[in-house]
């Protein structure tokens, strides 16, 4: 644990409240517009979070992203790697950091003892570094379409866009964070599945932390655009660990756009089958691309 000293946790307090306290945007610098109807006017605050996910109203359960994605995406024969995370606390320790981290930024308020866990300090500082000021975090939202929701870390404010520009559209980021995964975040065991649609792209993704985590960014994207009033610039994920730091941008470019939809519309067709045989025909057809490979990479050697 840290003390509180640390400016950059400054840099996560107060935006939140200064966007909650204003009635109209065109009081406020350019800089804070967007984030202001984010948060008063895109709609946000339909879907709660209680265990599950809900309606607002309670008429809608959803399904949560990550096990949907887990159930759809994932090889049947998913193998468990080490990440060298539960040497920091596992996953305890990332609820611990989004706890602490969402306190600051939608509270401004610090822990009780005034000290800090170092990954929440050092997720603050790569915030800095990016230039992103956050305003919200932990966000559910949801689309009814599809019946998933999810909850966004961290929604920010990326202060180097330049809002005068004549081609300016938005500022506003959704930044996923994962904490530990010292080791083996792009080491491979198998293929993603696409059990409807067939996407070749899909299926050519290898199997592994960072693509998991990649599908998961592209979904929130995709989520959040439909149903939210289209406001966000880019998705991002930032991976903080004990001995480095890496962020992984995720925009706006057809290619990006187009996997996103791919992965929606498979989301959107899930229940056409029943989950055993959606892993049966995972399994079989991971069988087969195996069976190419080692073909393929055999006549290689051969040559």
């Amino acid at each position: 644990m840290m003390l509180c000293e640390d400016f950059n946790l400054v840099w996560l307090t107060g935006t939140n409240k200064y966007l909650r306290n204003k009635t109209d945007p065109n009081q406020l610098p350019k800089l804070y517009r967007k984030a202001w109807m984010m948060m008063h006017q895109s709609g946000l605050g339909d879907v709660v979070q209680s265990g599950s996910f809900y309606s607002k109203d309670g008429s809608v359960k959803f399904d949560g992203l990550t096990n949907e994605l887990k159930r759809v995406f994932h090889p049947y024969t998913e193998t468990i790697i080490s990440t060298g995370g539960m040497a920091t606390g596992g996953s305890s320790r990332g609820n611990k950091v989004d706890a602490e981290l969402a306190a600051l930024i939608n509270e401004g308020k610090l822990p009780e003892d005034q000290s800090i866990m170092k990954y929440s300090l050092k997720t603050a500082r790569e915030f800095k570094k990016n230039h992103l000021l956050p305003f919200m975090a932990q966000v559910p939202v949801g689309d009814k379409r599809s019946r998933i929701a999810t909850a966004l870390d961290y929604l920010c404010i990326d202060i180097s866009v330049d809002v005068d520009a004549p081609n300016y559209n938005s500022n506003i980021v959704n930044v996923q964070v994962k904490t530990g995964f010292d080791k083996n975040y792009h080491k491979s065991t198998d293929f993603m599945q696409s059990p409807f649609e067939k996407n070749e792209r899909i299926m050519a993704t290898e199997f592994n932390y960072a693509n998991q985590h990649d599908f998961q960014v592209k979904i929130e994207h995709i989520i959040t655009q439909l149903n939210y009033g289209s406001m966000l610039a880019y998705s991002m994920i930032m991976v903080i660990s004990e001995h480095a730091h890496m962020s992984y941008r995720l925009g706006n470019s057809p290619k990006d756009i187009e996997l996103a939809i791919a992965l929606y519309r498979e989301l959107l067709r899930r229940y056409e089958k029943h989950p055993v045989k959606l892993k049966t025909e995972a399994m079989e057809l991971n069988y087969v691309k195996k069976s190419i490979l080692k073909k393929t990479l055999s006549q290689k050697i051969k040559k």
